[in-house]
């Protein structure tokens, strides 16, 4: 324990490291942050930054703000169908391989990167398209929630 902080300070910052807010630091949180540590976040407004995302990169832990209406959710899940065809990739690999790091969830870090190699879509677009996909707003996009969007 860091004796120079206060208990008060440090159980602030387990409950911001509790990124879908279950009251319990699991596995997939505790990864969220240490992938994410390069954005700063811990010590960005005295790691507020994990609370809400205010990050204007593609290290966000979940990104926030205007949502898509139904209509162009389902545009763009239709242009994305259309970018895999062509690429003959079916939903399953596109999945596995946005999924960089092999853990059954793709963070929005990796769904960018993924969309990137299939298809040209802009950063806004991206960050609304992973927003509708993530339902539980974890940071996380399982299997399910993929393809249930798609």
């Amino acid at each position: 324990m860091d004796k120079k902080r206060s208990d008060i300070e440090l159980s602030r910052y387990a409950n911001l490291m509790d990124i879908d807010k279950d009251g319990f630091i699991s596995e997939i949180d505790l990864q969220i942050c240490i992938d994410n540590l390069s954005t700063n976040a811990f010590f960005r407004n005295g790691g507020e930054a994990l609370a809400v995302s205010a990050f204007s990169s593609q290290k966000k832990f979940y990104p926030v703000g205007d949502s898509l209406t139904g209509e162009r959710a389902l545009e763009i899940a239709s242009q994305i169908k259309a970018a895999l065809i062509n690429a003959k990739i079916s939903y399953k690999v596109a999945f596995n391989k946005f999924d960089s790091n092999s853990n059954g969830f793709l963070s929005f870090a990796e769904f960018s990167a993924g969309i990137d190699t299939i298809m040209d879509m802009s950063l806004p677009v991206k960050e609304k398209f992973f927003a509708v996909m993530d339902s539980n707003q974890i940071g996380l996009v399982d299997y399910p929630n993929f393809i249930g969007i798609l």
